[in-house]
């Protein structure tokens, strides 16, 4: 009987494996969520494989390695090898303990200086103020992404991680279709500490929301990924920097006003910017809070 039930699952596993669709995962703006839930992983700047404007095109779960359909085979043969190691050790241990859901690890604070020490050389500091400064760019960067115009986060972001959304949304441009990212909401913002990096400072954070995420083509309108009704819940580790000598009341979302160097028009920038009217890039040193990485922690999907 207990061979016959292993045979019934291996099939039936084999037949789910060949329905499972193998196209490139989605995720939140950038890309990041993925098809799947996870626990951690996937870094964004900050030395990985995205840094430095470096973008990985198989970060999606396209291209090299042994894909998604080489580590659903894997995990099909698990579960079979696991059942057949609980069927052998008899019906007393049958019962097991519930599972329990995954619940991410408290976030690390190690080499990280505490917040008293930053408002020690800059007094008007605010942690809950550049927390609100956070939750508003989380909004603003999603609804930038689903209107696949980018441009305006451009003084928000350092030059590599502003370069990575920017190309991977012109991916979304080509292929005629939409990441729509909707009922945003930002659960929580943590500022974990702060180091100094050279010339400048950074600040570690951990971002929770919750969003709705999916993918439509432009022409048709048929929902290529994701759901529209599921909820998705995630959790960021973010990364922002700004000059060592810069002082609180030039935080991120309060750039700089400063005249072109080519054509003198006024622009507003943290870091760079293309002015508006004669094209040119324009780089200033980073005054601002401006974000330099983002890394996944979590992502848990509930609904359908």
């Amino acid at each position: 009987m207990m061979k016959r039930t292993f045979k019934w699952l291996a099939l039936v596993l084999a037949l789910l494996l060949c329905l499972i669709p193998l196209s490139a995962a989605i995720g939140d703006a950038g890309n990041f969520g993925g098809g799947d839930d996870f626990g951690g992983g996937g870094d964004w700047g900050g030395g990985s494989s995205w840094s430095g404007g470096s973008y990985d095109s198989d970060y999606d779960g396209g291209g090299g390695g042994i894909g998604i359909g080489g580590v659903i085979v894997i995990i099909i043969i698990v579960v079979i090898v696991t059942l057949a190691k609980r069927g052998k050790a008899g019906k007393g241990n049958a019962a097991g303990s519930a599972q329990q859901p995954f619940s991410p690890a408290p976030p690390s604070t190690a080499g990280l200086r505490p917040l008293f020490e930053l408002q020690q050389k800059d007094p008007a500091f605010s942690a809950e103020a550049l927390q609100q400064q956070f939750s508003n760019l989380y909004v603003r960067m999603q609804n930038a992404w689903t209107a696949k115009d980018f441009e305006p986060m451009r003084p928000y972001f350092s030059d590599g991680l502003y370069a990575q959304f920017n190309n991977q949304l012109q991916e979304y441009v080509r292929d005629n279709k939409t990441n729509y990212v909707s009922n945003i909401a930002v659960l929580s913002v943590n500022i974990l500490g702060w180091t100094p990096q050279g010339p400048k400072d950074a600040i570690t954070a951990r971002v929770k929301v919750r969003v709705n995420d999916y993918v439509l083509s432009d022409e048709s309108g048929t929902l290529l990924q994701g759901s529209k009704t599921a909820s998705v819940f995630m959790e960021y580790e973010w990364i922002a920097q700004r000059a060592s000598d810069a002082k609180s009341g030039e935080d991120l979302g309060k750039a700089q006003n400063v005249p072109c160097p080519s054509c003198a028009a006024p622009l507003s920038l943290n870091e760079s910017a293309k002015c508006p009217y004669c094209g040119s890039l324009v780089t200033i040193a980073n005054k601002g809070w401006a974000l330099s990485s983002i890394r996944g922690i979590s992502k848990q999907t509930g609904g359908k």
